[in-house]
């Protein structure tokens, strides 16, 4: 889902009910994590950071029920709590301690969009990399967790679902990206290069991300020429808290994802060590499968392939047959057919 707010576009409403955004603000208010100066791969440092998050459920005694879950594209941890709860909840939270981070520059958690000292373009130029270090960092320093029982996430989320299992191997149980990718492949970088280019244009962005989230053939059996309009204005609504500075900083990091660091793949493959499951859409346009299928060959890793017309957010229009995959396999239980 590039947001649970585009699915709703596409699939139920512009936006969630007042209601219901109340409800899940009190069910796991907004929180932050004061991280210090942050230093990044690049040796730049970012000043001041706190991560943003939420949290769901109770850790219990042993500590070894917790599942980090990292936002997509555009996404706040808000977003993350809509995916894993009411009728369309990816897993059954119900035995799990559900940690939601704000990943960094999404306008909640250190961005250029909230930087006192280094606001807008003056912030540094961070990585998927230095994503997950920051939130290595909330996990071990604010909630004292020296392992993970996994960590799981959609889009950029996925992005950084296979960044964590190359870069802290051990620190996890099992793995679980969903339409992410381990590096990315032209198209993707075609896809998501037209986004930045169309910044700061923000309803021209908004407008190429909404149209590669699904595919042509969805978008022409739900949306009819007379509906168009009223589609296009909702498409062209600003959402979120996040603004153009903010989305560069995003785009920049997934743009440069590799895992492999222009290596082979199978040097990065070879250094996990958790079970993973590997869910990918064929029909994405937005992330391409292919690299995401490769690494889960080269680890035998359990695949779930989603054929349906909703693309990039086929895991949500297919949730009947994700959910039952993702409670199985957090729980140990035998692989499910695959492609």
């Amino acid at each position: 889902m590039m947001t649970r707010k585009l699915f709703a576009l596409g699939i139920l409403s512009v936006a969630l009910t007042l209601s219901k955004a109340v409800a899940e603000a009190d069910q796991a208010p907004q929180r932050f994590a004061n991280l210090g100066d942050l230093k990044l791969v690049s040796g730049q440092t970012i000043h001041a950071c706190e991560l943003g998050y939420r949290t769901l459920g109770r850790l219990n005694a042993a500590k070894s029920n917790a599942i980090l879950m990292p936002t997509a594209f555009t996404q706040q941890s808000s977003d993350v709590v809509d995916a894993v709860t009411g009728d369309g909840a990816l897993f059954d939270t119900s035995r799990y301690f559900v940690i939601a981070v704000d990943s960094l520059g999404d306008g909640v958690s250190c961005s250029p969009s909230t930087s006192a000292s280094q606001h807008g373009a003056a912030f540094p130029r961070f990585t998927i990399e230095d994503m997950v270090d920051a939130e290595y960092a909330l996990v071990t320093r604010t909630f004292g967790l020296s392992h993970l029982h996994a960590v799981m996430g959609d889009s950029m989320g996925g992005i950084q679902t296979f960044q964590w299992v190359v870069r802290y191997p051990g620190f996890m149980d099992d793995a679980i990206p969903i339409v992410g990718s381990p590096r990315l492949t032209s198209y993707d970088l075609l896809f998501f290069r037209t986004i930045e280019a169309a910044l700061p244009n923000m309803t021209a962005a908004r407008l190429v991300l909404t149209m590669n989230v699904f595919t042509p053939q969805h978008r022409i059996e739900r949306t009819s020429r007379a509906q168009f309009a009223s589609f296009y204005k909702a498409a062209s609504a600003p959402f979120g808290v996040m603004d153009s500075d903010d989305w560069r900083a995003q785009l920049e990091a997934v743009l440069a994802q590799d895992v492999a660091h222009g290596g082979p793949m199978s040097a990065a493959a070879a250094r996990v060590r958790a079970r993973m499951l590997i869910v990918a859409s064929q029909q994405d346009h937005a992330v391409n499968p292919s690299p995401a299928l490769e690494f889960a060959h080269l680890l035998h890793a359990q695949m779930l392939v989603l054929h349906g017309d909703c693309g990039h957010l086929a895991p949500f229009c297919e949730i009947n047959a994700v959910r039952p995959v993702i409670n199985s396999f957090l729980r140990g239980g035998p692989n499910a057919p695959g492609a």
